[in-house]
């Protein structure tokens, strides 16, 4: 396993000096004062308990769905979208971008993308508290990128000094553009019952999704589940819903991991059982990457974790049951999508 620790340890690396930005004009930051909403959902519907459901679709007879034949059902149904419950107008998602341009021609040589998402307070609960929470994650972003666009600056100084700016051209002009996006990818609400208590857990999932290139044949995709517990705003792990503790659920991991692998071993560029009991056992535990799911939780191995960069990541899925959690309802938070756009043309890579 001294290998995979290597690669970890490189991955660790350019994660951390990954945010790599900036622009001659300065920082455009697009944050509304306010948020309105033409429709506030009641508190019993937030909470998992009220909020209707659509009613079971009928043909022109008035048959069920269910009742139409095979034949007819295949021209009449359409693919479920899950989860089916939605709490609409929750929210709005912001962005910040910036970008360096050459001075010798205009190229773009640095750039980076980052979103964030206000929730609404008439429709979240303890939305004030998670939005301070995620506002502190987005100045993160945007410090560390303008932070990097300095180092590169200084780190080439002298080479413009003597070259002039177009030494800048030769080297980052043909495919060594480097950049860092980071998207806000969705919010999903759910409710849990642990086994032996009578209480619900509420919680709230924002997910986020990204990509950083930093030179070299290809940059890393990374992913980011945020947790809140919808009590009190607070951030929390899964290690306060499930109902084992982090060694049971680290055994979990292994055990469906390895039964995975079995199944699907093309997908990991490991050959034994045993490193998959190693990897697990050095490095997962509640705070790994994972995010819920209308089966149960998904641990997601990024690329070189297990598998290679070709593989993307890697899904397995620890059923609720064997956590002593079971799903009671789940809702998607509808907010309304940023207006900023930024696009790579990556035929330059």
């Amino acid at each position: 396993m001294k290998y995979i620790r290597i690669i970890l340890t490189l991955l660790a690396c350019c994660m951390v000096s990954g945010c790599i930005a900036g622009e001659n004009g300065g920082t455009e930051t697009v944050i509304p004062e306010d948020i309105v909403t033409e429709e506030s959902v009641s508190d019993d519907a937030v909470s998992g308990q009220d909020l209707e459901e659509e009613a079971s679709p009928e043909n022109t007879d008035g048959e069920s769905a269910a009742e139409i034949a095979p034949e007819d059902a295949e021209q009449n149904s359409e693919e479920t979208v899950w989860p089916e419950q939605t709490i609409p107008d929750a929210g709005e998602v912001v962005y910040s971008h910036n970008e360096y341009n050459c001075e010798a021609c205009g190229e773009e040589l640095f750039a980076y993308y980052t979103e964030s998402v206000i929730f609404s307070t008439e429709v979240i609960p303890c939305a004030e508290q998670i939005n301070e929470i995620l506002q502190e994650r987005m100045e993160n972003d945007i410090q560390l990128s303008e932070n990097s666009l300095e180092r590169f600056l200084e780190g080439h100084q002298s080479e413009i000094d003597a070259e002039g700016q177009e030494s800048l051209c030769d080297k980052y002009h043909y495919g060594d553009m480097e950049f860092f996006t980071d998207y806000f990818t969705g919010a999903t609400q759910y409710v849990f019952e642990r086994e032996g208590e009578e209480d619900q857990y509420l919680c709230l999932e924002v997910d986020f999704e990204g990509y950083g290139y930093w030179g070299g044949v290809h940059g890393m995709p990374f992913k980011e589940i945020n947790l809140f517990d919808l009590n009190d705003g607070s951030i929390v792990s899964v290690g306060d819903i499930v109902n084992i503790s982090e060694e049971e659920f680290r055994t979990l991991v292994a055990e469906y991991t390895v039964e995975d692998f079995r199944e699907d071993g093309e997908k990991y560029f490991i050959y034994e059982e045993d490193s998959i009991y190693e990897f697990v056992d050095n490095f997962v535990g509640f705070d790994f990457l994972m995010h819920f799911s209308e089966k149960g939780i998904v641990i997601e191995y990024s690329p070189y974790e297990l598998g290679s960069f070709g593989a993307g990541f890697i899904p397995v899925t620890i059923p609720y049951e064997e956590l002593g959690i079971r799903l009671v309802d789940v809702y998607g938070v509808d907010v309304t999508p940023s207006d900023g756009e930024y696009f790579i043309d990556m035929s330059r890579f």
